[in-house]
């Protein structure tokens, strides 16, 4: 019940309130910025409130703010605090992470490569079915030949809430890593 709360607001922002909001307001940038970060503190308190985890208040305050035109106003303005934070968030995830086994290690060399071995021709293949030409499917594959922050943020979400072990999100975290090393 929480979580659908949670999307029906998500669901009423995306559609309805905010585009109309942002394109009345004509906030300068300063103001939408902060109008952006207080919706944000919003998500993440709603979702403590309904006793749902941080990681969902951010993802469903992020698709609130996907719609045009709110996402083009609102990414200009978030550009330059997102590279803050994300260089924070790997920091911060370094500092938790401990040397990995020989085994860790392993596993995440072997499923590195079956991420990027088997997930191009893949999507480049399903691509080209759906109607995509060659160029754009193989491009589509190679994009999302990689794990993402998405990945990690999920993987310490399970750590916290003992889920899995570390040593499984050392693994996670190494796949990252190398794939989204190799990926440019």
């Amino acid at each position: 019940a929480s979580t659908v709360a949670m999307i029906a607001l998500t669901y009423a922002l995306l559609k309805g309130i905010l585009p109309t909001v942002l394109r009345r307001l004509s906030l300068d940038e300063e103001l939408l910025l902060l109008a952006v970060l207080t919706l944000l503190f919003a998500f993440l308190f709603v979702a403590y409130a309904l006793g749902l985890p941080p990681v969902a208040g951010a993802f469903m305050c992020g698709v609130a703010l996907s719609s045009f035109p709110v996402n083009g106003v609102v990414r200009g303005q978030l550009s330059s605090i997102a590279h803050f934070f994300t260089a924070i968030f790997f920091t911060a995830l370094g500092a938790t992470l401990g040397m990995p086994t020989g085994g860790q290690l392993a596993q995440a060399v072997v499923l590195a490569l079956v991420v990027l071995v088997f997930t191009p021709p893949l999507v480049a293949l399903l691509a080209e079915r759906a109607g995509f030409s060659a160029r754009p499917a193989i491009f589509s594959g190679l994009v999302l030949s990689q794990t993402s922050e998405l990945s990690l943020v999920v993987g310490l979400q399970g750590v916290v809430l003992e889920q899995i072990v570390p040593g499984t999100f050392a693994v996670i975290a190494l796949v990252t890593l190398v794939t989204m090393m190799l990926t440019p």
